[in-house]
C-alpha cells in the first residue's frame, strides 16, 4: 500500500513538472504564436485570390485577346489589301506609259498571279501569328544566352588579365 502511494505520489509530481514545462513553453510562444497565426491567415488570403484570378480572370482576359488577335487581323488584311491595290495601280500606270517589255518582273508577277493576284498576295503577305511569335521567343532566348555568355567571356578574360598582370 505504501508503495502504491509513492509512486502515485510521483507520478503526479512528473506529471506536474511535465504540465509546468508545456504552459511555460506556450507562454513564450504566445507572441510568436499570434505572428504565426497572422502569416498563415495572409498566405491563405493570397491563396484564395490567386484561386479567384486562375479561374475567373484569365479566361476573361483569354477571350479579349482572342478578340483583339481577330481584329486586329482584320485591320492587317485590310491594310495588306490596300497596299496591293495601289501597288497594282501604280504598276498599271507604269504599264500604260511605257512599253511591257520595259518591265519584265511586273509581267512575270502578273502571270504567276493571274486574275486572284490580290488573293493570292494577302494569303502570301498574311502573318502567321504563331510563327512570329515562335520567332521572336527564339530571338529572345538566343539574345539572352548571347549576353549570358558575353558577360561570362568579359568575366574569364579579365580574370585571366588579373592573373597574368599579377607578378
Amino acid at each position: 500500500m505504501m508503495q502504491a502511494m509513492f509512486i502515485t505520489n510521483l507520478r503526479t509530481k512528473i506529471n506536474r513538472h511535465r504540465a509546468a514545462v508545456v504552459h511555460n513553453v506556450l507562454s513564450s510562444w504566445y507572441g510568436m504564436g499570434t505572428l504565426y497565426l497572422l502569416l498563415k491567415r495572409f498566405t491563405m488570403q493570397i491563396k484564395r485570390i490567386q484561386i479567384w484570378w486562375r479561374k475567373t480572370c484569365m479566361p476573361r482576359l483569354a477571350q479579349a485577346r482572342l478578340r483583339l488577335l481577330n481584329r486586329w487581323l482584320k485591320l492587317e488584311r485590310a491594310d495588306i489589301v490596300r497596299d496591293i491595290k495601289l501597288r497594282d495601280a501604280k504598276e498599271q500606270e507604269e504599264l500604260k506609259k511605257s512599253p511591257p517589255e520595259q518591265h519584265p518582273e511586273i509581267l512575270k508577277r502578273q502571270e504567276s498571279f493571274g486574275l486572284s493576284g490580290v488573293r493570292e498576295t494577302i494569303d502570301i503577305g498574311k502573318l502567321d501569328l504563331k510563327e512570329e511569335t515562335r520567332k521572336s521567343r527564339t530571338s529572345v532566348r538566343i539574345e539572352k544566352k548571347n549576353t549570358i555568355s558575353l558577360k561570362r567571356f568579359t568575366n574569364t578574360s579579365q580574370h585571366i588579365n588579373l592573373l597574368s598582370s599579377s607578378p
